[in-house]
């Protein structure tokens, strides 16, 4: 490499510990932390906003947010999360029933057989 593309080149890969931006992709693994809640352990140094990408050994993944630096030193940080969820946290059901079980016969209640208050 010769001296006009040395400092192009060291600006184009030498982001550092320090300087994660947003567009950076941050890897963890999945740690369990001193209160039993499960977070992550980031190589380097992380930020509370910052967005992760967890991955177990089995390879499972999932995105997060760091909500909490725990702990940092010796070039790893411990860090609790907020997963995004994967799915709508709101429950589907029918127009004509309720989806819950009868407070009279304990029976979940379905468009066929709607409970007590749905009828």
């Amino acid at each position: 490499m010769d001296f006009a593309t040395a400092p192009l080149y060291s600006f184009l890969t030498n982001h550092g510990d320090d300087d994660m931006t947003s567009t950076d992709t941050i890897t963890a693994t999945p740690a369990k932390l001193r209160n039993g809640s499960w977070g992550a352990r980031v190589q380097g140094q992380v930020r509370n906003g910052d967005t992760v990408t967890i991955t177990t050994r089995a390879g499972k993944s999932w995105t997060a947010t760091v909500s909490q630096v725990v702990w940092t030193g010796e070039g790893v940080s411990i860090v609790a999360t907020e997963s995004r969820p994967s799915r709508p946290q709101y429950r589907v059901v029918s127009q004509e029933c309720c989806g819950y079980p009868c407070p009279v016969t304990g029976r979940k209640c379905t468009p066929t057989n709607p409970c007590h208050d749905c009828q």
